[in-house]
Parts: structure tokens; C-alpha cells; sequence
């Protein structure tokens, strides 16, 4: 008991001790590295949206535009819904994302947050806003960014589901109201139907996304990160409804 206790005060010792001289530079780096990158993600970001301000300015007269819909008797109302919207969408992401994480460690409200709107940053200039993971998982600690961007695929898979679904029961009224024209009564149902169907196998495919666990750990250049997919398969189903929703 004496012996646990010498090693806890030790270990409580060692906690107040100064950092050397090659720890604190090495920190110091890597603080000046992170500041760097935010600094760059920024411009980029400010850059890629003034640019296209720009481009849509020469092609469609955008300030005029812009202009006549501020004028308009009902901008102040569409503008105070645009922003309750948008900060009711951002809410959902960080609850979800947040959900989604503490299935694997706890994080603060504050990580989620920061990490879903540095998620928007980096998904603004990137391709398909494929970077928006990259963004979420820098606000995680660098030890928990590989199960962070497993976590974060898992989040890209119920946001394309979702957008999916609707597409779907939007494309399924679409044939309903044009296609017997086109392709008769039978055409139109067999094609309904196979949008369905298609939509089902997706979402029975989401709900099975476990079996990634085994699918990537065959891989053998992988057989670094093989413990790392586990996640896939410790995802109850009760969390990815909630996240699908």
C-alpha cells in the first residue's frame, strides 16, 4: 500500500515538472505548424469564395443580383430564417458527430464543434467536399485521428444515404407523373421498382457496415491500421439510425 502510494505522489511529481528543452521546442513546432495550416485553410477558403463571387459577378451580373434581393420588402425575413436554419443544421451535425464519436472516446462539445466547422472549411474548397473529413479530424488528438476518419466515413455513409432516400422517393414520383408517356404503364413500375429496390439494398448495406471490419483487414498493406477497423464493427445499429436520421 505504502509502495502504491510512493508511485502515485511520483507520478504526481512528475506531472508538475518543467517540460525540456526539447520537449517544449518540438511543442512549440508543432504549434507553429497547426497555426500555419489554419492560416493557409483560411486564405484558401477566403480565396475560393471571392473567386467564385468573382466569376459569377462577370457571368450573371451577381452584385446586381445581389442588390435587387436585398432590397426586397422580404430579405429580412428570408435572411433570419436562412440563419436559424443553418445554425439548426450545424447543431444536428456536431449532435451527431458527436454521437458518433463517443461511441469510440469522449470528446467535449467544443471538439465536436470545432471539428464540424473546420469540417465546412476544408469542404469548401476541396472536390465534392471529400476534405470536410480532414477537417473534422484534425480537432481530434493525434492518436484518436485514425479511428476518427474510419468514424467520419461511417458519418459521409448516413449523410449520402439520407440524401439518397429522398433522392429516391423524389425520382420514384418523377417516373410516377412522366414516365407512363414514355414507357407504359408496365416500364414505369418495373423502373419504380428498381429504384426501390436499390434504395433498400443501400440502406440493409449501411446497417451492415460491420463487415468492413473483416473486408479491410484482409488487405495486407493495411495491417498497420487492422485494429483501428474494429469500429466498424463495435457501431451498435441504435447509433447508426440516429445518426441516419
Amino acid at each position: 500500500m505504502l509502495n502504491i502510494s510512493k508511485l502515485g505522489i511520483n507520478k504526481l511529481i512528475d506531472s508538475f515538472r518543467p517540460f525540456s528543452s526539447e520537449q517544449t521546442s518540438q511543442r512549440f513546432f508543432y504549434r507553429i505548424i497547426g497555426l500555419a495550416l489554419k492560416l493557409i485553410v483560411s486564405i484558401t477558403a477566403i480565396y475560393f469564395i471571392v473567386s467564385r463571387i468573382q466569376r459569377a459577378e462577370s457571368e450573371l451580373s451577381f452584385v446586381g443580383f445581389f442588390g435587387e434581393i436585398i432590397a426586397a420588402p422580404q430579405f429580412p425575413l428570408v435572411l433570419f430564417a436562412s440563419l436559424i436554419l443553418t445554425t439548426l443544421n450545424w447543431s444536428m451535425e456536431v449532435i451527431k458527430w458527436k454521437i458518433l464519436i463517443s461511441t469510440q472516446f469522449e470528446v467535449r462539445w467544443k471538439t465536436a464543434l470545432k471539428g464540424v466547422l473546420s469540417g465546412v472549411t476544408f469542404g469548401v474548397f476541396s472536390p465534392n467536399r471529400l476534405g470536410e473529413f480532414v477537417g473534422r479530424v484534425l480537432a481530434l488528438a493525434p492518436d484518436r485521428r485514425v479511428s476518427g476518419s474510419l468514424l467520419s466515413f461511417v458519418n459521409g455513409l448516413a449523410q449520402t444515404l439520407a440524401t439518397f432516400s429522398f433522392g429516391v422517393f423524389g425520382l420514384v414520383y418523377f417516373v410516377q407523373y412522366f414516365g407512363y408517356e414514355v414507357f407504359g404503364g408496365f416500364g414505369t413500375l418495373a423502373i419504380q421498382l428498381t429504384i426501390s429496390s436499390s434504395l433498400v439494398l443501400a440502406i440493409m448495406l449501411y446497417f451492415r457496415v460491420d463487415l468492413l471490419t473483416s473486408l479491410f483487414q484482409r488487405i495486407s498493406f493495411l495491417k498497420a491500421y487492422h485494429s483501428y477497423f474494429i469500429v466498424f464493427s463495435e457501431l451498435p445499429n441504435s447509433i447508426l439510425h440516429r445518426i441516419y436520421q
